[in-house]
């Protein structure tokens, strides 16, 4: 496969001017099938979205991996596949928690005293206490709200460059008292979650501007706009669970093998090199990546800088995603089709953050139109559905129909559903029943210009949807 098809098909339309990062779906051709089914099934057993769950997932498997790999783009580069940390920006209620305590009940089936791998306590003491001796230094830390890592009075002062050091996978060194201590090289991803209102709060200066400590370019965020998803009586089933729990087994297993490699001490980690054609395209994407950088606003800049990094850890942590789950092993070379997949989930993260800034940067009270994959879908039938406007209405019922037919399985909802969830999105909807579209007694979404607004700001996801 050629250079240019690899752009395009990393959604990065890189050229002398940058690249153009947008909000657009999460690129699930970068996981195998079987993986993708089983989070997609899983979000629907728990009336949620789908969209967080990779990002778990990529923090999991980190913080299983450790230190046994890391990955090279040339000499003197080495990136850590792990730590990884995410944040998952929804409105309170939207179901972020459910989801992810089944998918961290596979970790607890593989810990055990000499390789624990849930940390409980986020201070530099407890830290140390945790992985002096650990063989891994990999663990995660699971928050119920994101924002205690930076109000914690552990987060604070000196204390914050040391915390910065923890993404970066370095040895940190701090003083207790009269010592000076030292944790070894940490592998410590985080996952978490809080509010849009929150988020914006914590992470915002008096003139709304994201803080400048970095700790907030580290993450990988996602953040959607409210959306309906309606109870069913699926549940995350045996064979799709046991796809999550085989990539569980089979990352522990490997790095179980990488530890007896040495009878005495930590065996040397692994180091993934990017072949030529690999290296060629992740130079090309990180040169276009700077131009971008240095054009971009100041509060963005940050993310854009850490995208290299994640990129180069995306790409490993993919990497063995997908050999584990084929029943092999990660290889010595990553090669032109592993850099796509760490680009398209980067450029994915990206858009994300983004739409977060402007989230930050909004006035209170002013609306922020965010797209995501199932909004594209929505915008794809209602431009489909524009000739059958009768007196300006649509029934609900219509749209539902519509909408079902050109999304995937695993984003259909009743009529009923669709009325909460065009009232979420901020859609207009008749007062009451009316008679429209051969239809008697029924309630419609008025046409109007939040209609408009909607599909104008989801073109690019119904685009690449349709």
């Amino acid at each position: 496969m050629g250079a240019n098809r690899l752009q395009q098909d990393a959604s990065c339309n890189w050229e002398d001017e940058g690249l153009k990062i947008d909000r657009i779906p999460f690129p699930w051709d970068i996981f195998p099938e079987a993986l993708t089914a089983s989070l997609q099934q899983l979000a629907r057993s728990c009336a949620t979205s789908v969209t967080p769950l990779p990002g778990i997932v990529f923090g999991v498997i980190g913080a299983i991996l450790g230190r046994s790999l890391c990955v090279s783009p040339k000499r003197g580069w080495l990136e850590p596949v792990s730590p990884v940390w995410h944040g998952d920006i929804r409105v309170s209620g939207a179901g972020k928690t459910p989801a992810q305590q089944l998918l961290l009940r596979a970790l607890s089936q593989v810990e055990s005293e000499e390789r624990r791998l849930s940390l409980t306590d986020m201070t530099l003491p407890g830290l140390r206490e945790e992985l002096t001796e650990h063989p891994t230094g990999g663990m995660l830390y699971t928050m119920s709200e994101l924002s205690s890592f930076v109000t914690s009075r552990y987060y604070s002062g000196a204390a914050r460059e040391t915390w910065l050091r923890l993404w970066d996978g370095e040895t940190i060194r701090y003083r207790c008292k009269d010592e000076c201590l030292e944790i070894q090289e940490p592998r410590v991803s985080l996952i978490g979650g809080t509010q849009p209102s929150v988020f914006k709060q914590i992470f915002s200066g008096n003139k709304g501007i994201i803080h400048q400590d970095g700790i907030v370019f580290r993450f990988l965020f996602t953040h959607e706009p409210p959306g309906y998803f309606e109870y069913t009586r699926e549940g995350w089933d045996q064979e799709n669970e046991g796809v999550w729990e085989r990539l569980i087994f089979r990352t522990t297993e490997y790095v179980g093998r990488w530890l007896k490699v040495e009878e005495v001490g930590m065996p040397a980690t692994r180091v993934m090199l990017l072949d030529e054609a690999g290296e060629a395209l992740f130079r090309s994407w990180v040169n276009a990546l700077d131009i971008t950088r240095f054009e971009a606003a100041e509060e963005l800049q940050g993310f854009l800088s850490k995208a290299k990094a994640y990129c180069l850890r995306l790409t490993g942590l993919l990497h063995c995603i997908n050999r584990f789950l084929e029943g092999g092993t990660p290889g010595k070379n990553l090669t032109t089709e592993d850099v796509s997949r760490g680009i398209k989930a980067t450029m994915f993260y990206l858009g994300q953050a983004f739409s977060l800034v402007d989230l930050i940067n909004k006035e209170k009270g002013e609306k922020v139109q965010m797209v995501s994959e199932r909004t594209g879908y929505l915008a794809q039938a209602l431009i489909s559905l524009q000739s059958r406007l009768d007196e300006g209405k649509l029934a609900i019922s219509l749209v539902a129909s519509e909408f079902n037919r050109v999304a995937p399985k695993n984003f259909m909802i009743s009529a009923k559903g669709m009325g909460g969830w065009l009232k979420l999105l901020g859609l207009s909807k008749t007062q009451g029943k009316v008679d429209s579209n051969g239809q008697r007694a029924v309630y419609c979404l008025v046409w109007d210009q939040s209609t408009e607004d909607l599909i104008a700001k989801n073109q690019q996801c119904s685009d690449m949807a349709a």
